[in-house]
């Protein structure tokens, strides 16, 4: 028996194109689900509702500034020398020292009249000293100790931060209300009217330009911000021309600054028509501790508003991109309502009929039919009974021929080609550009460290200057 018609057989059968099983939806019997309610019409983030006003601003403070003044370091000591005369008439002579405490009223006799007891005081080294050893007298067989008074002064820079408040000396703490402080045979004194709390006028501790605040609808929240300086002020109002008369006018408004009661800042809106207000003030006082808590205000305040703008630009997108969802689904829905439910990412065999600014879902059945391949003049054709898929990739049509011109069939949203005498899945391969969302945000140089150093007690002149005073008086008494 010839074996040439079992060959043809075998390659008929090779060569017949595979079946090819998919999911269709049966839309005979469609079942309404309901309308689509979409989540973008009151999306968007509330805006901030504040009011700015750029302003000119002056800082006042009811408390004098910190202070330099005299004072002065008086020290005795008397010289001692024990003399002994021998039988042979030899001197033996025993120097010694002993320091002696020195009262308030004999400070200020040595500082009026520069004199130690009797004797007057020389200028040496920048203090007066009276230092001599007593004469040498001595008798035969005896022991005589001769000895001589012996002072010091020396004027010092005493520094006080604040009035009636305790400060530092050479010394030792010092009360603002004694006028004196005694250690270690060691007596300062200095006049009590510097450190005592008296009656005087306000003084400007900071002044600048900035950014006036307001909530709207709350009268009592108020922030000022200095941009320049990186300064940030949390105010409350005042009754109108407070804290005095000279500065205020119907064009000023004042505040107490949150968190520092002495302090008052008077503010004077900007405006191009009038001619600019001028503060009648000299240089202002310096004010590091104010400087300092105000540049850390404007450095949590700024953390805080670029994450509050950082929120809302969030919610913006969100919200942005909740409409344009909206848009594309009821735009895709217009044509295609198997495109559309899949952009919203609804179940499958669901799809979308347009109703004006909303759709209907519509749901179909699912069914699992095998599609066989018939070879046309137009291409290859997946055929199941009477039937082909529709162009939207999910509903049977009545087969044609050439309904599938282009070599691809859509499949479930997907694209496939006839390749191996089977339908295979087509993976894309060609990668559009992409524009990323650009930063909103710039950097700045903080000037935190331009106000801490200057509040850094190791930066003041007056401890380095204490240790050298005490120094100088040591040095004197062992000279």
């Amino acid at each position: 028996m010839s074996s040439l018609p079992f060959l043809l057989l075998l390659c008929f059968y090779g060569l017949h194109p595979q079946a090819f099983e998919t999911t269709v939806c049966d839309c005979s019997e469609p079942k309404n689900m309901g309308i689509i309610q979409f989540s973008d019409s009151n999306c968007k983030p509330e805006t901030n509702n504040t009011d700015t006003v750029q302003v000119k601003y002056t800082v006042y403070s009811d408390e004098r500034a910190a202070v330099k003044f005299p004072g002065f370091i008086c020290a005795q000591w008397i010289n001692i020398r024990r003399i002994t005369k021998t039988f042979f008439g030899q001197l033996v002579i025993v120097p010694d020292k002993i320091s002696i405490d020195t009262t308030p009223t004999e400070c200020y006799d040595m500082i009026n009249n520069k004199r130690c007891g009797e004797h007057h005081m020389t200028l040496s080294d920048n203090k007066y000293v009276f230092g001599r050893d007593p004469e040498i007298v001595g008798y035969w067989l005896q022991t005589i100790d001769s000895e001589i008074p012996n002072c010091v002064l020396e004027q010092v820079q005493l520094y006080q931060q604040m009035e009636d408040e305790d400060f530092s000396t050479p010394i030792g703490k010092a009360s603002a209300k004694s006028g004196n402080l005694s250690h270690n045979h060691l007596t300062l004194v200095w006049d009590k009217t510097y450190t005592q709390k008296s009656q005087h006028t306000l003084r400007i501790v900071e002044s600048g330009t900035g950014s006036l605040t307001k909530k709207l609808g709350d009268e009592k929240y108020f922030r000022l911000l200095d941009d320049r300086r990186q300064l940030d002020f949390h105010l409350t109002p005042q009754p109108p021309c407070v804290p005095t008369q000279q500065h205020c006018s119907n064009r000023t408004t004042v505040f107490n600054i949150v968190g520092q009661s002495e302090l008052s800042l008077v503010t004077a809106a900007i405006m191009e028509k009038f001619p600019p207000i001028t503060v009648e003030t000299t240089a202002p006082s310096s004010a590091e501790d104010l400087d300092k808590a105000a540049n850390k205000q404007y450095i949590q305040d700024r953390v805080t508003d670029r994450e509050n703008e950082l929120v809302r630009m969030i919610q913006r997108l969100e919200c942005d991109a909740r409409k344009a969802k909206h848009e594309r689904a009821i735009a895709a829905a217009q044509y295609n309502g198997w495109l559309a439910a899949s952009h919203l990412k609804l179940p499958q065999c669901t799809k979308l009929q347009a109703f004006g600014q909303t759709a209907v879902v519509v749901k179909c059945n699912s069914v699992n039919v095998t599609f066989e391949t018939v070879i046309t003049s137009c291409g290859p054709q997946p055929k199941f009974n009477i039937y082909t898929i529709n162009l939207d990739g999910w509903e049977l049509v009545k087969f044609s021929p050439c309904y599938w011109t282009n070599g691809f069939v859509n499949f479930n949203d997907k694209p496939y080609a006839f390749r191996n005498n089977t339908w295979k899945r087509i993976d894309p391969n060609i990668v559009p550009p992409e524009r990323t969302l650009a930063h909103s945000f710039r950097y700045e140089d903080v000037k935190a460290f331009d106000y801490d150093h200057r509040s850094n007690p190791a930066y003041n002149d007056n401890l380095l200057n204490h240790m050298n005073v005490v120094a100088d008086i040591v040095a004197a008494i062992n000279e």
